[in-house]
This record gives C-alpha cells, structure tokens and sequence, in this order.
C-alpha cells in the first residue's frame, strides 16, 4: 500500500471517528465539521493515490457533512469535485451531470449564482454530445443561463451564452426555435448597441427563412433590420442577404449558390453558415421559373442584378422595397 493511500485510510477512519459521540468524553454529539476536514483530506490523498473510486466516495461523504452544517458552498465543491471526476477519470459524463445538477442547488442557495450557471453551461454541452444524447436538458440548461444572466443584469454573458445556445439549435436544425432564439437574441444585442453582430443576426434569419421557403419573411428580415438602424443598408450582410433573397425569388439556383458561398455568409455562426451553404431550388416548378423549368427573365432590378458596393456609385442598388423603407425612415427623425 503507497503511503498516500495509507493517509487516505487514516483520514477516513478519523472522518468515521469525528462522527461518534462518547459521553465519558463528554462528545455528546457528533463532530460533522471535523469529519467533513477528514474526508476532503482523504479525498485528496486518494486521489494522489490515483484511486478514483475511493476519492469519489470521500468527496461524496465530505459534501453529506457539509451539507449537514448548512455549509453550502463547501457542499458544492465537494460534489462538482465528485462531477469532475466521473467527467475526467471514469469517462462517463452522464455520471457527472446529476452530481453538478446538486452542486448547482447548492451554489445557488448561498447565492453563487456565477458558479451554478457555469455548471450548468458544461451540463449543456455534454447533454447535447453524442455521449450523453438529451437536447432537450441542453435546451432547458441554456435557457436557464441566459435568464440568470439577465436577471442578474449581466448582458455580456447572457450575450455569449446566447451564440453558444444558436449553434446548438442550429446543429439540431430546430429552426422555429433558432428563430425565435435569434430575435431574442437581438432585443440584447440593440441593448448592447452590438451592430455588427445586429447585421449578422438579421443575414442570419435571412438564412433560415429561405431555408423553410419562407421568402416574405426573408424580405421581412431584411425590413427589419433596416428599420432598427439605416446603417445596416451599407453593410455587407444587407447586400449579401438581397441578392440571396433576389436569387430564390427568380428560382437562380446558380446565382443563389454562388451568393451564399461568398465570405460573408462564412462570418455568420458555424453552423447557420453550413445551413446557408446547403440553400437549394431544387423544383422545376418554383416560382420564377416557367413550365419546362426555365428561368424567366427578371422584370424589375435588384441587388443581384447591381454593381458590388465598390462600383461607381460606392454603394449596390438597392431593391425597391428597401429605399422605400429607407425613405421613410429619412421622413419620420424620431425613428431615425
């Protein structure tokens, strides 16, 4: 036996011992935070020892004393050490996830908030792995977190849990959610006054409006963004999200393909970018498109159609629909 395994026996015996009363001693009660000292010490001896089980044990027998005590925040170390080591040591994440669940109960009732919150985040990213398979903890978990940022008014975290909590859905292509998500997720950024991130969003819905062949709500999008900041008109996501729009209207697969492989569309989050890339017209019947499936000709300009914001006029055409939108906005200042 190695001589940290030794010491770990001799602080768990002592733990045991802390625990019994001995009225000839006059002990007449138990010595809950003496043996939670013993067992954290014996945990950390086991483990040195590279005896997991025997350390999760300890640990387990520490955090039932703090407990005891109402020593809370001790309590959940005690378990998000437990949580640890399944996660590192046994290689079972599912193992670790309703250990961390109590720990973050803990951490919570002595207003850790912080700490609980980050338990949770990694709960999330393990219930959405392949390992464990819950979405639905992930989405109930991301969820949470960002109410306890905002509540607590810390809009820059909520802000990074939210592009964390778009991937996921996005990688579980739960569109409806995503999109709720994403407007959600901009009432903060124009708190923030995050405008570029704003633009991002706005090519974002853009994205997954087309990809449920949802094309008024795709030029709503861009409406929208328009509306919320006139500066959005010389971004290149607007020009970006026009010419996608203009090429699914006219059923140009060929110009729909060659738009969304452009650099911007590669900005957006990682995978409404794949979504973006995967955009198709795949019926021959689509509108804009005649009965032996070829192209019409377009009647009307547009972005696609329009020199690149670089051209003589320093900026792309703007469809009509936007300059209407954009006029209005230069008659009414208090929208401005």
């Amino acid at each position: 036996m190695s001589e940290k395994l030794k010491e770990a026996e001799k602080h768990m015996k002592a733990g045991h011992k802390a625990l019994k009363t001995n009225p000839l001693a006059f002990k007449f009660k138990p010595d809950h935070g003496g043996a939670a000292i013993e067992f954290t010490q014996a945990a950390t001896a086991f483990q040195a020892a590279g005896n997991p089980d025997s350390c999760i044990e300890a640990w387990r027998l520490a955090a039932q004393m703090r407990e005891h005590d109402s020593d809370f925040f001790l309590a959940g170390r005690a378990l998000e050490a437990v949580g640890t080591l399944y996660e590192k040591e046994k290689r079972n994440p599912a193992a670790a996830i309703p250990e961390w669940r109590k720990a973050s109960q803990f951490f919570r009732l002595c207003g850790k908030d912080d700490i609980a919150v980050k338990l949770w985040l990694k709960m999330a990213e393990h219930s959405a792995s392949p390992a464990v398979s819950k979405p639905d903890d992930a989405d109930a978990l991301y969820s949470e977190c960002i109410e306890v940022y905002e509540t607590a008014e810390q809009f820059h975290y909520a802000a990074e849990v939210y592009r964390t909590y778009i991937n996921f859905l996005a990688k579980q292509r739960r569109l409806e959610k995503l999109t709720k998500t994403i407007k959600e997720y901009m009432k903060l950024l124009k708190k923030l006054k995050q405008t570029n991130h704003l633009a991002k969003m706005t090519l974002s819905l853009v994205v997954l409006f087309l990809a449920q062949d949802n094309q008024v709500a795709a030029d709503d999008a861009l409406s929208d963004g328009i509306a919320d900041d006139t500066h959005f008109l010389g971004t290149p996501e607007f020009e970006q999200g026009s010419l996608a729009v203009e090429a699914y209207k006219g059923g140009d697969d060929e110009a729909l393909k060659k738009t969304v492989a452009a650099q911007t569309f590669a900005f957006l989050p990682v995978e409404i970018a794949k979504i973006a890339r995967g955009l198709k017209i795949e019926s021959a019947d689509f509108p804009g498109r005649g009965p032996s499936g070829a192209k019409k000709e377009r009647t009307t300009g547009g972005a696609a159609s329009a020199p690149g914001r670089g051209g003589a006029g320093g900026l792309f055409d703007i469809p009509a629909e936007y300059r209407k939108k954009k006029e209005e906005k230069r008659e009414d200042p208090a929208g401005a």
